[in-house]
C-alpha cells in the first residue's frame, strides 16, 4: 500500500532476462535501509526487492506486469518515481495507491504557466468509468486530482513543487504513463455493475 507521495527520483537499469521475465537494478537515491522482500512503488508499479547491493536493489517483473505497464519503455538508467510502502502511523497525504496498474495513458498536452502545470492524458476506454471530476488518480505513481475531463481524456494540475520533484519534469507529449484508477471508484463501479447484471 502506498500514498502516491513521491519521495525520490531514482534510476533503473536492465540487468537480465529470464525467459519472458526481466530483472532491473534500481538506484533509489533515497537514504533508507531497504530490506529484501520489501515492497516499493517504482513509477506506479508495486515491486518487490529480491536482493540488494550497497545502495541499490534488484526487482523482477513477470510477463503480465510487462504487458500492462510502461516497464518495457524504461530506458537504460532512465528516471523513475520512488515511494517506499506505507507503514502504520505514516501520514496519508495523497490517497490509497495499490501499485496495481490498470493500463497505460498517453500524454497529449502539456501546458506550463507560472503557477501550475496542466498535463492532459488520453485514458484507455475501459478505465474511463472509474474517472470522476475532482476524483483521485495515480499517474506513474503520483497521487493527483482530476481537474477536468473530456470524452477520452483527463487533465491534472501539478504545483511547481510536484512537477520538479517527480519525473513529470522529464515528460513530453506522446510519453506513456502508468495509470491506476482510484480503488474505491473501482469497487463501487464493480458493485453497481454486478447489481445491474443481476
Amino acid at each position: 500500500m502506498f500514498t502516491g507521495i513521491i519521495q525520490s527520483i531514482g534510476t533503473v537499469h536492465p540487468v537480465s532476462e529470464k525467459g519472458e521475465k526481466k530483472i532491473y537494478t534500481v538506484n533509489p537515491h533515497l537514504k533508507k535501509r531497504w530490506k529484501v522482500g520489501e515492497s516499493v512503488n517504482i513509477s506506479g508499479v508495486c515491486s518487490t526487492i529480491m536482493s540488494k547491493k550497497g545502495t541499490q536493489f534488484f526487482v523482477e517483473y513477470m510477463p503480465h506486469t510487462l504487458q500492462v505497464t510502461t516497464i518495457s519503455h524504461w530506458k537504460d538508467w532512465g528516471k523513475v518515481n520512488i515511494e517506499p510502502s506505507l507503514k502504520v502511523g505514516n501520514e496519508l497525504s495523497g490517497h490509497f495507491v495499490l501499485g496495481h496498474i490498470d493500463g497505460i495513458a498517453k500524454i497529449t498536452r502539456i501546458q506550463k504557466t507560472k503557477n501550475q502545470y496542466a498535463i492532459t492524458c488520453a485514458i484507455p476506454k475501459p478505465f474511463l468509468p472509474y474517472m470522476a471530476l475532482k476524483g483521485s488518480i495515480a499517474l506513474d505513481g503520483v497521487s493527483l486530482t482530476i481537474g477536468s475531463m473530456k470524452k477520452n481524456s483527463v487533465t491534472v494540475f501539478l504545483t511547481p513543487f510536484t512537477y520538479h520533484h517527480t519525473t513529470f519534469q522529464y515528460n513530453k507529449i506522446g510519453d506513456a504513463l502508468n495509470v491506476e484508477a482510484d480503488m474505491i471508484a473501482k469497487h463501487i463501479h464493480r458493485q453497481i455493475s454486478h447489481r445491474i447484471c443481476k
